[in-house]
């Protein structure tokens, strides 16, 4: 809010927290009656919805023009960069309708669409044929200077009424970048004596490749994609304040700045936001953030990316699935087993169902220091993912207290996970978050049929069982 006003600016108040990336459902903040709207609700009148989305993405319905528009209020007024994807689908016949909505669906052939997006006043014109092919995305970021509020609307045309076969507006994200407009006199005071140097890499989730101008990057299902000749747009905060620009060149970036502590958040055009509360600098240290991205998922599923210092060398996800008799169902098993249970993980870095469709996968597996390991799930069926992070062969080090049962190189590796679900992103941190057992540290939980996330404890997240050297499916 306003601290005073001279000359008729207002003088913006500093808040001492760094707003995390707000979350923005087009549909939930519709102010205006949506006509002809899918908006990922459970039941629509007099329609029978197939291909579901999220709540809060908007598709057209079985008609051949409609339009959303409305409002959404942000936390602080100042410069705020929006960004979301705009899906193209695409037709397959033998395309399962309880799968998530995109890209494929089975109700007719895509054709000639137009989406006419005007956020705060600003107005583009997007064609169904932007995108390299059906199945695609157009990857939209917006930069919106001084603004408290998102104000949208989105026009659809196109030449089919079939429902299920038109583009659709994904969930977006809000990054705050701070508002040259602020008082940063309370913000300079958070500074420390001395000098810190921080520096790091932009990388792409799924590969561990850079994210830069020009470079060919995967987009977490099998493609690639060209990027536009752009840096990531990367800054440091002192809460409100944006301390600051950070200059990133060939996808790195190295700065010496005062000793402080910041925040960080970073946006890319096809990358889900970053964002981080803990990029604090020390005097005297080198500290290394890696800027780590992930692209954007299909309707339904759900990522978690595993970072850490350069210590231990390796850690890694081990994500356990739901039990075939909680959801109706068998894995499959080419190996061997009974296909009741499945867990990724290094040892095991895919599951399928029985009828070989993918639905859990280890994208990415480091094990030279830092990450980012990432693991993927392909859409959520009924019952509990357990997520843990094992420091691999910690029980063997040294440093390893059998009696207490502790790791201490696990305990201090400033692990930390970053879970995308629901177009959202949230940070859990090792030491404040779930529960240390052994070499494991058990995370959270994920209900398949809710999407809740809760954190572990070891009575709804129990201690992995070491077998004859070895971890077991429990």
């Amino acid at each position: 809010g306003c601290g005073g006003e001279s000359e008729g600016v207002c003088v913006q108040s500093w808040v001492p927290e760094y707003p995390p990336p707000e979350d923005i459902r087009f549909a939930k903040d519709s102010t205006v009656e949506m006509s002809c709207i899918d908006d990922g609700s459970p039941g629509v009148k007099d329609q029978l919805r197939l291909f579901p989305l999220p709540e809060g993405y908007v598709r057209m319905g079985n008609c051949k023009s409609a339009t959303a528009e409305g409002v959404h209020e942000l936390p602080l007024t100042g410069h705020w960069k929006l960004s979301f994807s705009i899906e193209v689908p695409r037709y397959r016949k033998n395309a399962k309708a309880e799968a998530a909505g995109l890209p494929d669906e089975n109700q007719g052939k895509v054709l000639d669409e137009t989406m006419t997006v005007t956020i705060n006043g600003e107005t583009r014109r997007y064609h169904s044929a932007d995108t390299a092919a059906a199945g695609g995305a157009v990857k939209v970021l917006f930069d919106l200077p001084f603004t408290k509020k998102i104000a949208f609307r989105f026009t659809m045309e196109g030449e089919s009424a079939v429902d299920h076969t038109h583009m659709v507006v994904a969930n977006g994200q809000a990054v705050f970048f701070g508002d040259d407009q602020l008082d940063t006199t309370e913000a300079l005071q958070e500074l420390l004596p001395g000098q810190g140097h921080i520096f790091g890499k932009v990388l792409n989730a799924v590969d561990g490749r850079y994210v830069g101008p020009g470079r060919s990057a995967n987009d977490g299902y099998g493609g690639r994609t060209r990027l536009p000749m752009l840096e990531a747009d990367f800054s440091l905060f002192l809460g409100s304040a944006e301390y600051r620009k950070v200059d990133v060149s060939n996808a790195k970036y190295t700065e010496v700045v005062r000793a402080g502590p910041y925040a960080c958040a970073a946006v890319y055009p096809g990358f889900y936001s970053f964002y981080r509360p803990d990029c604090g600098v020390k005097e005297g240290s080198n500290t290394r953030v890696d800027v780590v991205l992930s692209p954007y998922m299909r309707p339904g599923d759900v990522r978690a990316v595993l970072t850490w210092n350069a210590v231990p060398k390796d850690l890694s996800i081990w994500w356990e699935l739901p039990e075939g008799k909680d959801w109706g169902g068998l894995y499959y098993e080419p190996y061997g087993g009974d296909g009741t249970r499945c867990e990724i993980s290094w040892r095991w870095r895919t599951c399928e169902q029985a009828d070989q469709t993918k639905v859990a996968e280890i994208d990415m597996d480091v094990n030279q220091g830092y990450g980012p390991e990432t693991a993927t799930l392909y859409g959520l069926l009924k019952g509990k993912y357990i997520l843990r992070v094992e420091h691999y062969q910690g029980r063997l080090d040294h440093t390893f207290d059998k009696e207490s049962n502790t790791d201490m190189i696990l305990k201090e590796s400033g692990a930390r996970v970053a879970l995308y679900i629901n177009d959202d992103l949230t940070h859990y941190a090792i030491g404040s978050y779930g529960y240390a057992d052994g070499e494991f540290w058990n995370v959270f939980v994920v209900d398949g049929e809710t999407r809740e996330v809760t954190e572990c404890t070891p009575a709804i997240c129990p201690p992995k069982k070491l077998m004859d050297g070895t971890y077991a499916l429990i």
